[in-house]
């Protein structure tokens, strides 16, 4: 949630995606992709920036 408790992100694993919701009208405002399989989302110390893991990572042929 961001600080001023106007959005929310939460991430979804099926679409590999992080959506935006916002809490006044409870609707997803944005979406964003976040690679294979996002588990979860963490906010930086500074409230700034919102990242989203992975347990997938690229394999070489």
């Amino acid at each position: 949630m961001t600080p001023d408790n106007r959005r929310v992100y939460v991430s979804d694993f099926s679409t590999g995606t992080v959506s935006v919701i916002s809490t006044r009208t409870n609707t997803v405002t944005a979406g964003v992709a976040a690679g294979l399989f996002p588990v979860g989302v963490a906010a930086s110390w500074d409230k700034r920036h919102v990242y989203s893991p992975t347990p997938v990572t690229a394999r070489s042929p």
